[in-house]
């Protein structure tokens, strides 16, 4: 049996809340789901005390980011994906 895992927790003012509905938002080059693409959140972290280097070097890219989540697509089930906050928002 394969087990996935991913960082769990809330960051207490994380603007999106755990088992918010999302859908995708805004996107870059590479990012292989599509936007409008519903999903669910699992966990968030909040990066805003990340320099821009180590975001870069996390993965995180070059843009604004405060807070980090993990979320479940609903085309991926069971497969939790992190991603950048400003990628997703309400659905």
């Amino acid at each position: 049996m394969t087990r996935i895992a991913f960082i769990a927790g809330e960051a207490p003012d994380a603007p999106l809340r755990i088992g918010e509905p999302i859908a995708k938002v805004d996107s870059e080059p590479g990012d292989s789901t599509p936007l409008g693409t519903r999903g669910v959140v699992l966990a968030s972290h909040d990066v805003r005390g990340f320099s821009p280097t180590n975001k870069a070097r996390n993965g995180l890219g070059t843009r604004d980011v405060d807070f980090f989540y993990f979320v479940e697509w609903a085309d991926k089930p069971g497969l939790p994906i992190g991603v950048a906050d400003w990628k997703i928002g309400p659905a």
